[in-house]
């Protein structure tokens, strides 16, 4: 091996390495409770750890998440009461792309929402979607957590990653409630 080829290959490892510790590049903004969920302090939210269908075991969720269309999961939603809470709503879209991890492939914060597949699109609340060849007026905004191919020019652009689905589409999803004090109490955070 040439002296040129092996400085190639060494700053591939070393971009690889660099790439896979900037994954988690927003830990701070996390916390994760002794329950489970997880607050995203920026938003003020709770996340439930795993998609709907998958389980959080040994801190990393397992199984195959449970698609459904738009109207199954608002109603999954609506009946949940993981982590002792009745209050577990599908987030808006603003909320969804709220996760974004631009830092890495699966674009999740990994140490979070660990074992998110890699080819999430996630439903959002929100109605009101462009669709091709469709109703705008009746399509769901979804969020696609996989890497899209953007222009250079456009380091953090959410546009690839916003679509809209008809919601009769079989979709993951991820539900949200808001933080009460007493989430915070039991965090000891401020």
């Amino acid at each position: 091996m040439n002296k040129q080829a092996l400085t190639l290959m060494m700053a591939g490892l070393f971009a690889a390495q660099t790439a896979m510790a900037a994954c988690n590049s927003n830990d701070a903004d996390y916390v994760t409770s002794s329950q489970g969920w997880v607050l995203q302090k920026s938003t003020g939210l709770i996340w439930q750890p795993c998609l709907h269908g998958m389980s959080l075991e040994n801190g990393s969720c397992t199984g195959t998440p449970t698609a459904a269309n738009w109207i199954g999961a608002l109603q999954a939603a609506q009946s949940n009461s993981d982590f002792q809470s009745s209050e577990w709503r599908i987030p808006n879209v603003k909320e969804v792309a709220s996760l974004l991890e631009f830092s890495c492939q699966r674009r999740v914060n990994e140490a979070a929402f660990a074992g998110q597949p890699t080819n999430s699109t996630l439903w959002s609340n929100t109605v009101g979607a462009p669709v091709p060849e469709g109703n705008y007026s009746n399509a769901v905004m979804t969020v696609r957590f996989f890497d899209e191919v953007r222009p250079p020019s456009t380091r953090y652009s959410y546009a690839p990653f916003i679509t809209g689905q008809a919601p009769t589409e079989s979709l993951n999803f991820r539900l949200v409630r808001n933080a009460s004090l007493a989430d915070y109490y039991q965090l000891s955070l401020p």
